[in-house]
């Protein structure tokens, strides 16, 4: 039972340190040593776009496992519910964290910047939630920060076209949980 667990950890992990590699393989073999120059500029955006997207895939590991899990362990479903709920609260408290950053960076006031702690909030307050409801939380908390990416000044297109790849796939995998735990 636990050996699943941490096979499971351990494979997550390590396609996390190989997306680093490859990000950091990527980034040098396109600019080379002199990362100055490309920081801030468009060159620099469009060099994220794929190992961020690679990130964000590899990021969709736990929740498209963990429901999985859910239904085909030996485990009680209420375990893999629980590891779905704080993975989800994490990835939701990021995605305010990416928010914030914005805000701080690029503009868009005090208003922006007062929005990006609503993901935060809502995946706190999804822990005194009894078990049936976290998942349903998450899910509106999602849909929340998809509302406020709607209005983030200077984000880059594949930014935005690789969240409205990513969103469905959390979307099904938090409901599906709750299937599965159901």
């Amino acid at each position: 039972k636990e050996g699943l667990l941490y096979c499971f950890f351990l494979s997550f992990v390590f396609l996390r340190l190989l997306c680093f590699a490859a990000m950091t393989g990527y980034c040098h073999h396109k600019y080379g040593e002199n990362k100055e120059d490309y920081r801030m500029g468009q060159d620099f955006k469009a060099a994220l776009s794929v190992p961020a997207f690679w990130f964000g895939v590899t990021g969709l590991i736990p929740f498209i496992a963990l429901p999985v899990f859910g239904f085909f362990s030996v485990l009680p479903p209420s375990f893999w519910l629980g590891a779905l709920h704080i993975y989800g609260a994490l990835i939701l408290s990021f995605m305010g964290g990416v928010i914030w950053g914005t805000a701080l960076v690029g503009g868009g006031g005090f208003a922006l910047l007062l929005w990006s702690m609503v993901p935060m909030l809502v995946a706190w307050l999804s822990f005194f939630l009894g078990r049936l409801w976290v998942l349903l939380c998450l899910v509106i908390g999602f849909l929340i920060h998809m509302g406020l990416e709607r209005v983030v000044p200077d984000r880059p297109s594949w930014y935005r076209a690789m969240r409205l790849v990513l969103m469905p796939v959390v979307f099904t995998s938090l409901l599906f949980g709750l299937f599965a735990y159901w």
